[in-house]
């Protein structure tokens, strides 16, 4: 495992804690938890990745107050990262988050080995970039994006505080052998998912949220009635308010490498 960057050596902001009792020397409490990666801050708005890494777009709001949580949001079949920085960017404005779009190495969507490391590598740029709150990082995808958050999600559950996969499934997660009672940490999930979608079946999601409560997986789940495969934009400020009520323990820590 690796730091990320200078997260905890760049002690920017800590949790505070309560004073010492000067009558009684045993009432001792835990350590502060930084949580802060220390990132010295870069450009606001929205705009391209750096040059030299996979191709990514990010949204960082005006009034940004640091450390500020993150989300990393994939795209489905046929989008880019500027695809998901469009839908999440009027509640990272609202709301104080910074918005990361990875793009996936092909057109056709997220491949659920070739494409893991793209999407370290970006986070691990960003996260030395700007001041992010290492105990917030949350994961959110649609369609082949919500495939490969269920693939990325809980097989590095450690890493993210949360998971919101919109109309997926989690069949790719199944076909590596990354089954939800084996991982590292019972991550909270906030799943959407149309009723009538006929791309994705809703079933999909219900298999999921099946499997993932049967593991002791904390799940929102909310089909959409009348709607299909679209994302629902009505919906994003729920999905955000139900990924944003959690948080890590402590701060996450990328691989070295996907390992998949």
């Amino acid at each position: 495992m690796r730091p990320l960057l200078l997260a905890l050596t760049l002690l920017l902001v800590a949790c505070p804690t309560q004073g010492l009792d000067d009558d009684d020397d045993d009432d001792v409490t835990d350590p502060p938890v930084v949580c802060a990666s220390g990132g010295s801050g870069g450009p606001t708005g929205e705009g391209p990745g750096q040059p030299g890494l996979p191709s990514y777009r990010i949204l960082v709001p005006e009034s940004l107050e640091a450390p500020a949580p993150l989300l990393v949001a994939l795209h489905g079949s046929y989008g880019t990262g500027r695809t998901m920085t469009g839908i999440w960017g009027e509640v990272a404005e609202a709301e104080g988050f910074v918005v990361l779009g990875p793009d996936s190495g092909s057109t056709f969507g997220w491949s659920a080995t070739a494409d893991v490391d793209r999407i370290l590598t970006i986070l691990d740029r960003v996260i030395g970039d700007y001041d992010i709150d290492l105990c917030r990082i949350h994961l959110a995808g649609h369609s082949s994006g919500a495939h490969m958050t269920w693939v990325v999600g809980l097989r590095w559950s450690e890493v993210f505080a949360s998971l919101a996969p919109y109309a997926g499934s989690l069949s790719s997660a199944e076909q590596l052998g990354i089954w939800p009672d084996e991982v590292t940490r019972r991550v909270p999930v906030r799943i959407d998912h149309g009723v009538d979608d006929d791309v994705v079946p809703i079933s999909a999601s219900e298999h999921a949220r099946d499997e993932l409560e049967a593991a002791g997986h904390a799940v929102d789940f909310n089909p959409i009635p009348d709607s299909g495969h679209a994302w629902e934009d009505d919906v994003t400020p729920a999905i955000w308010a139900s990924m944003s009520a959690h948080a890590l323990d402590g701060p996450a820590v990328l691989p070295e490498e996907s390992e998949l």
